[in-house]
């Protein structure tokens, strides 16, 4: 038999069967390929999902106030509203061996700027003289004492600040801070006690000018 009988023989026998199983496999895993697509798809599509939310930052307004002299308050910032101004109820100038004078302050947190308390610390005086005789025998004491008994007679009516100077050279800060709290208008008052030793006996001895800091630091 030649070559196109074969060739023909085998058409009027029809498709071979091995090649159709395989035709049918490969439509198969087509079909299963593109459910599996289909399938996988879906999921993504059930299960995929966003939730947003969004915050604005900023931070808090801090600052804190003294009364002293002239009983109104004011930053005393030192470089823009200057220095407070001790009131002491005996002139400090003319003072002799044995004398205290008393002079009050208060700080608390600026009511325009009070998003936190305060943690109120005292660092110790400065002098323009710092080597007088004077400044370096003075001594001093605060308490809580309200301005209306920052004397003699009301001093033992406030209490004293833990931590804070009693009978300590002019040159001691406080050791501890003490809580100015944010919505108390009226703040907390500073009794200063200057108290020159009976002992002392330089003749004319002059001190120059002082100054104390009540440092102050925001609490969370």
């Amino acid at each position: 038999m030649s070559a196109d009988q074969t060739g023909r023989a085998a058409d009027e026998a029809g498709p071979d069967p091995a090649l159709h199983r395989h035709k049918r496999k490969v439509r198969a895993f087509l079909a299963v390929g593109i459910v599996l697509g289909l399938g996988v798809t879906a999921t993504l599509a059930a299960y995929t999902t966003s939730v947003f939310g969004e915050a604005e930052f900023q931070t808090g307004t801090f600052n804190t106030q003294g009364k002293f002299r002239d009983g109104e308050w004011a930053d005393f910032d030192k470089g823009i509203s200057g220095v407070g101004d001790f009131a002491f109820e005996l002139n400090p100038l003319q003072m002799v061996p044995g004398d205290t004078v008393y002079a009050p302050a208060a700080v608390r947190v600026d009511p325009t700027r009070a998003s936190y308390d305060a943690a109120v610390t005292l660092i110790g005086a400065n002098s323009t003289t710092p080597t007088s005789p004077l400044f370096l025998a003075l001594t001093y004491s605060v308490n809580s004492a309200t301005p209306a008994n920052c004397n003699a007679d009301g001093w033992t009516t406030g209490t004293e600040y833990s931590g804070w100077p009693t009978d300590d050279p002019l040159t001691q800060g406080s050791t501890e801070a003490v809580t100015v709290p944010k919505d108390d208008a009226d703040g907390l008052d500073f009794c200063f006690a200057l108290s020159l030793p009976a002992s002392f006996e330089v003749q004319n001895a002059t001190s120059g000018t002082m100054e104390w800091e009540f440092a102050s630091t925001s609490i969370p």
